[in-house]
Parts: C-alpha cells; structure tokens; sequence
C-alpha cells in the first residue's frame, strides 16, 4: 500500500477561494453592518418617543425641567 498523490484542480481551488471570502465577508462586514442599524434604529426610536412625550404630556413642569 502506497500513498496517492493528491491532484488539486483549478475548479477546486476557486471553491476554496470562494469559501475564504464568505468567511472574511461575514467576519468583517456583517457585524458593523449590525452596529450600525442598531445606531440608526435606536436614534429612531429616541427620536420618536422624545416628541411623543413632549407632545402627550405638554404643559408639564417636568418637561421644562429635562431641557
């Protein structure tokens, strides 16, 4: 019993490349990608419930006092 010499195929190695670029893509650009919806929608969201208490609650001296 000997041992077989492996043969790599140029279609083998695109594979591999392809695989290694999936990777590095989803290393370094989903999770900012993430970080910075999470800035957008939370910005968003302060925003819109900042104006829906200053207007349901207008008059209020606690208004005044967060100013």
């Amino acid at each position: 019993m000997g041992f077989r010499r492996l043969t790599i195929r140029p279609w083998q190695d695109v594979r591999v490349l392809g695989a290694i670029l999936i990777i590095v893509a989803m290393a370094l650009v989903f999770p900012p990608l993430v970080f910075a919806g999470g800035l957008v929608l939370s910005a968003l969201l302060g925003q819109t419930l900042k104006d829906e208490a200053e207007a349901t609650h207008e008059g209020s001296v606690f208004i005044e006092l967060n100013r």
